[in-house]
């Protein structure tokens, strides 16, 4: 028997399970090798046959088991339903934006969504670089999870480098400002704002959770604000010690109903109004939250407990963006801590709490 029917019956043999003709195969093999280099050698084109086969193999395994970017945006939303109600409208506009319209990815498979097509369309959708970089985060987590349930092998969006935001200073509130705000604070509206107001400026609360927590989530037996992970902007929970400046402001609402809101009705037409009365023409964003960080550093300078009370995961954000020190004196950042607290002797009982 010559060598070349030797051959044609092991590969008859090797085909007889598979289904296909020993035409066909000869046909995938020559579809293969015209889309390889000419100049490999025999080896070569054996090795680069069998990859070109493994990786074709897994790509296919990884559409079959992939979904649309339609269908993964309201998966995604379903697993996101416990955050806060504004941090899934955010992401639900966000998500929607890039798969609807001329271009959009909706109909897509996620798993075929690429490097390039991610650049080109935030590029083309988000034009400042602020809504850039918060959009190609959302993005990333769509595909981050579904790298975990399968959905896709790659993040595409991570690979997208972000444009670099110039962030603006925020300096801490003097004292005198601090001084105005809460003047304008008590006498508006009988002294119900003020308790929000002290939340934000002496617990760091940020402006949208003080606006979602309840009397319920005070603890003045314990010493504590308790940010539930439903109102936290991050999705994770965390504890605040209250100290003795913020208690005084507390304790004068005592006996309002657990179910209250902290803040009162028509809340962000009020806050206006507090902010116009102490002469606070331009309001820069989370700038009491600023002011809480920068002081707590200053008086302090335990920024591990300082993270844990932000809600940072990381102290990276309080070393670049939220602790200001400049203009800040020792005398200031005591008086901040000792305001209203004469007749209390256990300032540092709260410091050695909060540590």
């Amino acid at each position: 028997m010559s060598t070349q029917t030797r051959e044609w019956r092991a590969a008859e043999f090797l085909l007889k399970e598979s289904g296909l003709t020993l035409a066909q195969c000869v046909r995938l093999v020559l579809d293969g090798l015209d889309a390889l280099p000419r100049e490999l050698g025999r080896e070569e084109k054996l090795r680069a046959l069998r990859e070109s086969v493994r990786l074709g193999a897994e790509t296919w395994a990884q559409r079959r088991s992939s979904i649309t970017y339609g269908e993964a945006v309201e998966r995604l939303l379903a697993i996101k339903a416990e955050r806060s109600k504004r941090t899934v409208q955010d992401i639900r506009q966000c998500l929607r934006k890039l798969g609807e319209g001329e271009g959009g990815w909706k109909g897509r498979l996620l798993s075929s969504i690429t490097r390039r097509e991610c650049a080109q369309r935030l590029e083309e959708l988000f034009t400042s670089a602020s809504r850039r970089v918060k959009a190609r985060a959302v993005l990333s987590g769509l595909f981050n999870e579904g790298i975990r349930r399968e959905w896709c092998n790659d993040n595409p969006a991570k690979w997208v480098t972000p444009p670099r935001i110039r962030e603006r200073e925020i300096r801490a509130l003097q004292p005198q400002e601090i001084e105005r705000l809460l003047r304008a604070a008590r006498r508006q509206s009988g002294g119900t704002c003020l308790p929000a107001v002290g939340l934000m400026l002496y617990a760091g609360v940020r402006p949208q959770e003080t606006a979602r927590l309840h009397w319920s989530d005070i603890d003045l037996n314990e010493g504590e604000i308790i940010i539930p992970a439903r109102h936290s902007k991050t999705g994770g929970g965390r504890h605040i010690s209250i100290c003795p400046a913020l208690r005084v402001i507390l304790e004068q609402a005592q006996g309002s109903a657990p179910e209250q809101s902290i803040c009162p009705s028509n809340w962000n037409r009020r806050w206006r109004q507090i902010r116009r009365a102490a002469g606070f023409e331009h309001w820069q964003q989370d700038v009491l939250r600023h002011t809480f960080a920068s002081y707590f550093a200053k008086r302090y300078r335990d920024l591990n407990s300082l993270q844990i009370m932000m809600g940072h995961s990381n102290q990276h954000l309080l070393r670049t963006r939220y602790i200001n020190l400049r203009g800040l004196s020792a005398e200031a950042a005591r008086q901040f801590w000792e305001r209203d607290t004469q007749r209390r002797k256990n300032i540092r009982a709260w410091y050695e709490l909060a540590g």
